[in-house]
């Protein structure tokens, strides 16, 4: 197990399954406001997930904020005002549990947004199956949608479909002589429901190749590793040829940190989701960050014309800052919720919820359609983007080939593999 979290969340939803409806401490009830819509939230706004926290609060504040600037969503002939109560579940999934309990049960929200990661929605998503509210949110494992719960609602695309970018975009790479055949491949992934999804797709995705790539390297590392030196010796080791890790960001960089250090380098690097964010450049420097392929959900690049264009907008204006993933992903994760509401024209949670079982509507995701699809258990599939950063800041989008905005650069010369 990843952490006392993870190795507790059986206990944490056997606990949510099984309170009774009044179990919920004493908290704040909700105000004379009922005419309106109560939307309730919990982010980690401090703690171990706190920059991504941070940035799905921005992304359902403009949500929101649109909705209002409108008048309120419509229903039954009348517009409705919504209000969003978030409430910082601080990174623990003991809190996230406990607070979105209150929210359902003693503060009677409407409907309910989720928090950030699986760890922090699991339990949450337990507690709203059993309060029949639905449940939007924007974790990417399966996990969730394994327990057949008819009120969750995944935006994230799941582990499979990144796996699925990386093997398709490494097989042409290699098949246009970037890549040696077969080419090595040296493995890392966190310890969490994450991590070993992306673990078990991406060794069936490598026993799919039929003996153009191979696993020389396979390492699994605890969330929040303070040390990276035995993993890299390790790595170093392999002589690998791709370096491919599923990790949160924070992992990361203590992972690439030791990486410059040792002076490795290979003809892939990737971090997942991982490596593209400024703040990391900044904190490993841009030089060595060049070249890291991350796969995302969204990007600017995206953002040229249409829904993508409004959004990017529409957020520059409100926060003077440009949007990220992480925010078009907690926008998004709000936007469909309220259409939701709006087809449903009532707030009645049932009704919402069967709207959001049939919901097929344009989106600002690479696809550019959403929909929860009953037979993935309520998550959304559509493709990642994988970008790679450039020595100028830029990380333009290298595949799918159709929205792609540069050629994929590997490294040739100057590499000690």
């Amino acid at each position: 197990m990843s952490s006392i979290y993870e190795a507790m969340l059986p206990s944490l939803l056997a606990l949510a399954l099984s309170a009774p409806a009044g179990a919920a401490p004493a908290a704040v009830v909700r105000p004379p406001e009922a005419a309106g819509i109560l939307v309730g939230a919990t982010l980690p706004l401090t703690g171990s997930e706190s920059r991504a926290g941070l940035a799905y609060q921005e992304g359902y504040q403009l949500a929101v904020a649109q909705v209002n600037a409108r008048g309120g969503l419509l229903l039954d002939g009348k517009q409705v005002r919504v209000t969003l109560r978030i409430a910082d579940d601080q990174s623990s999934p003991l809190l996230a549990a406990k607070l979105i309990e209150s929210m359902a049960v003693a503060q009677h929200v409407d409907l309910l947004l989720g928090s950030y990661t699986t760890l922090l929605s699991d339990p949450q998503s337990t507690i709203a199956e059993r309060e029949h509210i639905p449940y939007v949110f924007g974790g990417s494992s399966a996990q969730i949608h394994a327990h057949g719960y008819r009120y969750a609602f995944g935006l994230a695309s799941p582990m499979k479909m990144l796996t699925n970018a990386f093997e398709s975009w490494l097989v042409e790479l290699q098949a246009a002589g970037g890549l040696p055949s077969p080419a090595r491949v040296a493995m890392a992934w966190e310890e969490t429901a994450h991590g070993r999804e992306y673990h078990e797709m991406l060794v069936a995705a490598i026993a799919r190749s039929k003996g153009h790539f191979q696993i020389v390297s396979d390492q699994s590392f605890p969330l929040n590793m303070k040390d990276a030196g035995g993993l890299i010796v390790t790595l170093k080791a392999s002589r690998a040829d791709l370096f491919l890790a599923d990790a949160h960001l924070d992992d990361f960089v203590t992972i690439h940190r030791e990486y410059v250090k040792a002076g490795l380098c290979h003809k892939v690097v990737s971090y997942g989701t991982r490596g593209g964010e400024k703040q990391a450049a900044y904190e490993l420097g841009a030089g060595n960050v060049l070249n890291l392929v991350s796969a995302v959900w969204w990007d600017e690049q995206l953002a040229t014309e249409g829904l993508n264009k409004q959004f990017a907008t529409a957020f520059h204006a409100k926060f003077d800052h440009a949007p990220e993933w992480t925010h078009a992903l907690a926008y998004e994760t709000a936007r469909v919720l309220f259409v939701a509401i709006e087809q449903a024209g009532s707030k009645d949670r049932a009704a919402v919820r069967e709207k959001l079982a049939s919901l097929r509507i344009p989106s600002i995701v690479p696809g550019g359609q959403i929909s929860f699809p009953a037979a993935y258990g309520q998550q959304a599939h559509f493709p990642y983007l994988l970008l790679q950063n450039r020595a100028d800041w830029a990380t333009p989008i290298i595949y799918p080939e159709h929205l792609a905005t540069a050629k994929t650069a590997v490294a040739t010369k100057g590499c000690q593999l």
